[in-house]
């Protein structure tokens, strides 16, 4: 399944003023669109303070659809016939009052894109790019000073080397330095038109001087070398153009810019879907449900393999274990498909990438740090990953292949300390945690040492809640919690445990099985479990709110996108088990939504219905860039259902699961496909498979199988027939 379209990203180079960069001084209007004789006649856009003027293009010109006052009309100039070739474009510019830059402009047959640089003494210059008529996303810059006072005259240039790379800058006449100069280069804009922008203002007449207008040092026929002045009804019938489209046969380029958006993925370890406050007002997580919230959050998010090595794999690679063949904690990604993971094709197209926490493949350090050349910044730690390291532990000092943990009490095949799992800090002198204190540290190394001319892309695969839940910072959460009773899943009881398959309740087969009796044995003890792993979520949740503070220090929140969700489920006694594994909704369901600072206020703070699943995620961080979702993923871009724009096919209603790691025999394998209503399971380790059908909409807690009803024998029939499809074709 292909990614659904190229998100025609738009990059800003490194813009310099008189006297250094640009301040980070955001603002974003909501009516701020340019319009062009270059696009369609059904275009129509408000003119930014022209008191509800609507100007449309008619027959090549704009024209005002009421008698009102004229306000707000834009021109522009396209720079050649062919831009297909190398060109400069030049053009001098007395404008009295308004609005003077540049305009790159593309239509297709469903988007409107436009990117503007404009400068006006009252206001910063504005780098916006539009998407179907709306505002998609913005940069705006303040320039120290005006701009565009004093009925001066300046030199607007823009050249081309090749198709959809544009230099540019604005001069002040008998000046050498420019006030604003750059660098676009972006595949969506090769093919379009682009040219000098100008727009009044609705209370001035605003007159345009234009002089001097240049094609490759030639005089240009736009003006046959002649000075010609513009009041502003002739701005609106005037709209004259060169015409010329560029090559569009140009591949998406590398930038350096921060128009794109920088992409925040943030990836838990074993969060079941109501282990968040926004799902369960027992769980205190108010930084995770503020940017929830403020975003959109999927009510049916799920996992394609419940098992954590296995699916960190499917999130990199956007594949499915049939795919990318890591089956089990030992097998690794070779280069070729490190190379096609989400983090470096987005490195490859420009964005500075960074990796922090749990990597979870391959088990050994040889086989983790294969991963670290495929990142700018790596703080990614092997095996398990500890909860605690000691301040001078080169994994909180360094970065990089040099920041290997040397802390643990002893190292075996399972990783550092006993099983991997060490959770005490008590052999440690200066002891720091690894999500509350470690994960803010080392993003903000990650931000000073960022390219800043460059968007990015940090990946945060927290540890927590994984076991051992006891791993929790003793040093500031020892009240969260406690006295709490929490409630129970409903399946949480002795008989539904009995009533499991035989070969789900013995530890031959089960791993875990004896903890989940032991529990519902004791329930003061597992209402202790409960309290522990929460004030992972918690700690987890005291984490990702520094490093939003982090990023709103650093200028960067208002233009970086997070998503969230987590690598499985987790039972807390469900059908009395513990763990994850299985095809149950509470080991395939996981939190997940998605936070994006430039969509409209209509559009945040949704629920949707939609199924989700993590390599969807995979596929949707390459849309977010503009790139290309590659043909060998299976998942598909949300970006649709974020945006609520027109998709080329309806959103799947279903979704295969596979399950490969045994664990030495005691977990089954399994192959299944949930839809919107029915779950099909496939435990294909048992002699004959063993096999359960559940209709979630009558029987939620999935207690009745309906393998042997006779009237599901078609509905079996087909998602057996779909299960096989699945399997034929991913192999």
């Amino acid at each position: 399944m292909k990614g659904y379209r190229l998100f025609g990203a738009v990059l800003l180079g490194a813009f310099l003023a008189r006297g250094g960069l640009f301040s980070d001084d955001f603002n974003r209007p909501d009516t701020e669109f340019g319009t062009s004789a270059a696009i369609g006649s059904d275009w129509k856009t408000s003119s930014p303070g022209g008191a509800g003027e609507v100007w449309r293009i008619d027959s090549g010109k704009m024209q005002a659809d009421d008698d009102g006052p004229v306000g707000g009309p834009a021109i522009l100039y396209n720079t050649a016939a062919a831009l297909n070739s190398p060109f400069t474009y030049s053009a001098d510019v007395l404008f009295k009052g308004g609005w003077v830059g540049l305009v790159f402009h593309y239509q297709d047959a469903d988007n409107y894109y436009a990117l503007r640089i404009r400068a006006h003494p009252d206001t910063p210059c504005q780098i916006v790019r539009c998407r179907k008529g709306r505002l998609s996303s913005l940069l705006s810059q303040r320039f120290p000073g005006g701009l565009l006072g004093g009925n001066r005259v300046y030199t607007v240039t823009v050249s081309s080397e090749h198709a959809g790379d544009f230099s540019f800058q604005i001069t002040k006449q008998g000046d050498s330095e420019a006030l604003i100069s750059g660098r676009v280069s972006d595949s969506t804009f090769t093919n379009g038109y682009a040219g000098l922008y100008c727009q009044g203002l609705a209370d001035r007449q605003p007159d345009a001087l234009f002089d001097n207008v240049t094609l490759n040092g030639e005089t240009s026929d736009l003006m046959s070398g002649e000075s010609e002045t513009l009041s502003a009804d002739e701005l609106v019938s005037s709209s004259r153009v060169m015409g010329g489209m560029f090559d569009p046969a140009a591949t998406h380029a590398r930038v350096a810019g921060q128009l794109r958006p920088n992409i925040l993925f943030i990836f838990t370890d074993d969060q079941r879907f109501d282990a968040i406050g926004y799902a369960n007002p027992e769980i205190q997580t108010p930084n995770l449900d503020r940017l929830a919230k403020n975003g959109v959050i999927f009510e049916n998010c799920f996992v394609n393999t419940s098992i954590c090595a296995v699916s960190r794999a499917n999130v990199l690679t956007g594949q499915v274990p049939l795919q990318h063949g890591v089956t089990d904690f030992y097998k690794i990604l070779n280069d070729n498909q490190l190379r096609q993971t989400y983090p470096a094709l987005l490195r490859d197209a420009g964005y500075y990438t960074g990796f922090v926490g749990k990597w979870g493949i391959g088990h050994t350090v040889e086989n983790t740090y294969v991963a670290e050349p495929f990142f700018d910044f790596w703080a990614g730690a092997s095996h398990q990953t500890l909860y605690w390291h000691d301040k001078d532990c080169p994994y909180v000092t360094k970065n990089g292949a040099e920041n290997i943990c040397t802390c643990g009490k002893e190292i075996n095949e399972d990783g550092p300390g006993p099983g991997g799992h060490q959770s005490s800090s008590s052999h440690l002198k200066n002891p720091l945690h690894t999500d509350t204190d470690i994960f803010p540290i080392k993003v903000k190394q990650f931000l000073a040492a960022r390219d800043p001319d460059k968007p990015f892309c940090l990946s945060l695969f927290y540890k927590a809640p994984h076991m051992p839940v006891s791993g929790w910072n003793r040093f500031k959460y020892a009240d969260t919690y406690e006295g709490v009773t929490f409630t129970l899943p409903e399946t949480a009881t002795k008989e539904m445990a009995d009533a499991r398959p035989g070969f789900l309740k013995s530890e031959k087969t089960m791993h875990g099985v004896d903890r989940g009796y032991n529990y519902l044995a004791n329930p003061k003890s597992f209402q202790q479990h409960l309290r522990d792993y929460n004030r992972l979520v918690t700690g987890m949740d005291d984490s990702v709110g520094k490093v939003m503070d982090l990023l709103e220090q650093a200028g960067v929140a208002d233009n970086t996108i997070v998503l969230f969700t987590s690598d499985n489920g987790q039972f807390e006694l469900d059908h009395g088990f513990l763990g994850k594994w299985l095809m149950y909704e509470p080991s395939l369901r996981v939190p997940g939504f998605v936070y994006d600072p430039r969509l409209p206020e209509a559009l945040r703070g949704r629920r949707i219905d939609p199924m989700i699943t993590t390599v969807d995620y995979t596929a949707t961080l390459l849309d977010l860039a503009g790139i290309p979702v590659p043909e060998t993923m299976s998942g598909r871009s949300f970006l649709p259902l974020l945006e609520e724009t027109p998709q080329d096919k309806p959103w799947p209603s279903e979704f295969f699961y596979d399950h490969p790691y045994k664990h030495h025999g005691d977990i089954p394998l399994i192959y299944g496909v949930r839809t919107e209503r029915y779950k099909y399971t496939r435990y294909r380790s048992q002699d004959p498979a063993f096999e359960q059908l559940f209709d979630l909409k009558n029987d939620p807690n999935e207690t009745r199988n309906l393998v042997d009803d006779p009237e599901c024998a078609a509905l079996l029939k087909t998602l057996r027939q779909k299960t096989d499809g699945y399997v034929e074709s991913l192999q």
